[in-house]
């Protein structure tokens, strides 16, 4: 699986959302209300931030010592408080959580389904290739090509704009978009 810090990225890249600039200040993405609560002394407000700065690198995302952002947490990131030669790599059911609801992700999928539809052409086929490509760097297979005809058509059809947001979560979270071979 790719580090935390990078599978934030890759569903950023892959929506079109990743600002790519270098340096800079760190990155709050949104995190639940409340998470810092247990900070003692100061106390501390968290304000997520807005616009391109949101969508910046994860490896700019903000820490506070212990208190790693969530989903760097769900996705096995170091706690920094000491050196890590190798990360744990772990599958759980809160990262499968973290892909399908934490915000940073639903935008990013709402993100590459407007993607999808402006780049890849009227031809639903087409959007459907193109979509698989996009997030997972190869052609879809017939058996791959058709699930994703009946996902459409399950979820409102070709011309339902949600139903192309609900086709991008899919395919952003698809192990293969995710994990590198």
């Amino acid at each position: 699986r790719l580090p935390a810090e990078a599978v934030r990225d890759n569903a950023l890249a892959v929506s079109g959302l990743l600002a790519r600039s270098v340096g800079g200040p760190s990155v709050k993405p949104h995190q639940p209300a409340g998470y810092y609560r247990h900070l003692n002394f100061p106390t501390r407000r968290y304000k997520a931030d807005a616009g391109p700065a949101l969508w910046r690198r994860g490896l700019y995302v903000h820490w506070q010592r212990q208190f790693l952002h969530p989903m760097l947490r769900a996705f096995d990131a170091p706690r920094r408080e000491e050196c890590t030669a190798k990360r744990p790599r772990s599958n759980t059911p809160l990262a499968s959580l973290v892909l399908l609801n934490d915000p940073t992700f639903v935008e990013a999928a709402r993100a590459f389904a407007k993607r999808i539809r402006a780049e890849a052409g009227p031809d639903t086929d087409a959007r459907l290739r193109y979509a698989f490509h996009r997030a997972v760097s190869r052609k879809p297979d017939t058996l791959e090509l058709a699930t994703l005809r009946d996902l459409l058509k399950q979820e409102g059809g070709a011309q339902a704009e949600d139903a192309w947001f609900q086709l991008a979560r899919v395919l952003l979270n698809l192990s293969e978009a995710y994990v590198r071979r």
